[in-house]
């Protein structure tokens, strides 16, 4: 429990002590945007990395794939989520500038909402579908303008005890990346779950891979899986967590 305690605390010190960083940065968005949300991944980056090595102990982070991904352009980045471990380690290590597609609880918390939204954050209001359109329009054009967006189209954490296995994809999380005409990245996230929610409260050390696929467009998929890229890429993400699974065997 000492190892859960130091991660709160240093959860804890990131949302209280680095307002004066989020102050900061905020002023400079209005300046330049984009460099106010390049120098804000940095910065929670880093804090999330020490947060992930804390939570990780000797234990390691395999990164695998990532000449995989475009840095010339925003891509849509698609994960299975079993964990909210997921975010935490996977953020720290993504080279180009990236917001979450998140649910809209996490609106709620200020100090948390005022950093996501620095970053191109943007909130999913499921329940209403208006607005929930407006979120994916803002998501496209976001892409368009050369940040990426990481969506975890499950919509929910899986806890089937079957590490392959996912929940259905929402569809409409790809239309970000079909009217963008971006790239696709899947992203396969194994052992995170082991970390938090295997345990919980506890964190508990355990080895963590993540792998990027490498990336396509929906518009090169084949004319029968053109209305069936979360499909798609579900069994491109599935195809990686079992050859992870065989490599742990």
């Amino acid at each position: 429990m000492i190892r859960t305690g130091v991660c709160l605390l240093e959860i804890f010190l990131f949302l209280v002590l680095g307002l004066p960083v989020l102050l900061v940065l905020w002023i400079y968005k209005m300046i330049d945007p984009k460099r106010a949300a390049e120098l804000g991944q940095r910065y929670g980056g880093w804090i999330l990395g020490v947060i992930t090595k804390t939570a990780l102990g000797n234990h390691k982070l395999t990164v695998l794939g990532l000449e995989n991904i475009p840095r010339d352009e925003g891509v849509l980045f698609i994960g299975n989520h079993r964990s909210y471990f997921d975010i935490i380690c996977s953020y720290p290590i993504l080279p180009v500038q990236t917001g979450f597609l998140a649910k809209d609880g996490l609106y709620r918390v200020p100090s948390l909402r005022r950093w996501m939204q620095l970053l191109n954050c943007q909130f999913l209001d499921r329940k209403d579908i208006r607005k929930g359109m407006e979120t994916i329009k803002t998501c496209t054009e976001l892409v368009k303008n050369g940040t990426s967006i990481w969506v975890f189209p499950e919509g929910s954490r899986t806890k089937d005890p079957d590490r392959t296995a996912m929940r259905p994809f929402h569809e409409g999380s790809f239309k970000i990346a079909e009217r963008a005409n971006a790239y696709i990245v899947p992203v396969a996230i194994y052992g995170a779950d082991d970390v938090l929610e295997n345990h919980f409260p506890a964190v508990h050390p355990s080895d963590v891979t993540i792998a990027f696929g490498k990336p396509f467009r929906a518009s090169e998929l084949p004319p029968e899986m053109k209305k069936k890229t979360g499909v798609y890429t579900a069994e491109r993400i599935r195809a990686m967590l079992r050859e992870e699974e065989q490599r742990r065997a």
